[in-house]
Order: C-alpha cells, then sequence, then structure tokens
C-alpha cells in the first residue's frame, strides 16, 4: 500500500472513531427470492443515489461468484438484483481498489463500502517451474 494511500486509510478510521454516526452502514441484508434487501442505520432523512442509478453493487450466489448489480432505494432500504443470480447470499457494496459509489443519505454522508460475506479469498497456487 503506497504512503499517500496508508495515511488516508488511517485519518479514515480516525474519523468512523470520533464520529460514528456520521456514516452510513448496513446493518442487515433480507433475502427476498432473487433479491437482496439491505437496511442501514444512519440514514437520517433518507437514502438516495447522487447520480441517475446506484453503483457499486455487486452480489452472488451459492457459486461465490459476484456479478455486477442493479440496485434501487426503496423508503430507507436498498434492494439488489441480478439476472445471473437466482438465489443471493451476498452483496457487496464498494468492495474494489478504486470504487465507484454514489449511495449517501439525505444529509450528504455516504454509505461505507462493506460486505455481507465471511468468504475466505482463494488465491491460486502457481506451480513451480
Amino acid at each position: 500500500m503506497s504512503p499517500d494511500r496508508e495515511g488516508v486509510k488511517k485519518l479514515v478510521g480516525l474519523f468512523r472513531t470520533a464520529f460514528p454516526d456520521f456514516q452510513v452502514e448496513v446493518l442487515h441484508t433480507v433475502v427476498e427470492g432473487d433479491k437482496a434487501v439491505l437496511s442501514f442505520k444512519h440514514v437520517g432523512k433518507g437514502l438516495e443515489a447522487h447520480g441517475p442509478e446506484l453503483t457499486g453493487f455487486t452480489i452472488a450466489g451459492a457459486d461465490k461468484k459476484f456479478h455486477h448489480a442493479k440496485a434501487e432505494i426503496k423508503d430507507d432500504k436498498v434492494v439488489v438484483t441480478c439476472e445471473q443470480v437466482k438465489e443471493p447470499v451476498a452483496v457487496r457494496f464498494g468492495w474494489a481498489n478504486y470504487p465507484v459509489v454514489n449511495l449517501f443519505n439525505k444529509d450528504g454522508l455516504p454509505a461505507t463500502p462493506f460486505r455481507t460475506d465471511d468468504f475466505q479469498k482463494v488465491v491460486p497456487v502457481k506451480p513451480k517451474n
């Protein structure tokens, strides 16, 4: 990790510790058929997308393969779907090196990146030459 990125990471951690109510965080997920319905805490006056549609969501089924997902705000929840995933088991938001995300509350506070899974990362082993 570059020194600049490490410094930003440290500052974000300090901010979250000092001001825990100043971030939109996922609270829990309920699966309803082919949809994952996410509830949040610290939504303030409600949720909104800063753009024409929500970005930064991926969803996976039992195969643990994540696909870009469509996400819609319904009241104070976000409903996540994807044609390739008929039975969701996990959702991720902003889970990338340089995520493009736009979920905020109406007070202007952004949603923090999250994952609803605890999948172990599988790293392929390179064969010895």
